[in-house]
């Protein structure tokens, strides 16, 4: 279970290894949870919350590489941030399993909306949700 407590405390521990790019990863984070805790008038953030935050930092560092890749630069450090990030994450589904999953959403509704509002708690932060958007398109296309 991902908690803030536990993301300070990694935190401290990078700066103690003087591991710079961990530190400030991890201050990102922090300070993405932060604004997601006072925005939502909470005293804490719960898990689910924490992961949303967690994997909208990791939307903005997959567009951060999709940049440097079209302007052909490196983009070894925000692989390593993802990285870093990912770890706070649930282990992630297999293939199969979302597949099998989703044959079984797809049989039970009648569209993708539907079906979306279904997976999407269940796939949350587990599974890539743009691989399972374009999975349940071509279902529904059928």
């Amino acid at each position: 279970m991902v908690t803030t407590k536990q993301i300070k405390e990694d935190r401290i521990q990078a700066m103690k290894d003087k591991n710079k790019l961990k530190v400030n990863t991890l201050r990102r984070l922090l300070s993405s949870i932060e604004k997601e805790r006072i925005e939502s008038l909470l005293d804490d953030l719960n898990e689910d919350q924490i992961i949303t935050c967690i994997s909208r930092e990791l939307k903005v560092i997959d567009s951060e590489i999709e940049g440097l890749v079209t302007a052909g630069r490196d983009y070894e450090k925000p692989k390593e941030e993802e990285k870093i990030l990912r770890a706070y994450l649930p282990a992630p589904l297999t293939t199969d399993e979302v597949l099998t999953r989703i044959g079984e959403v797809v049989a039970q509704t009648e569209n993708m909306g539907q079906a979306m509002k279904i997976l999407q708690p269940e796939f949350k932060g587990k599974a890539d949700m743009k691989f399972v958007s374009a999975t349940l398109k071509e279902a529904f296309k059928k």
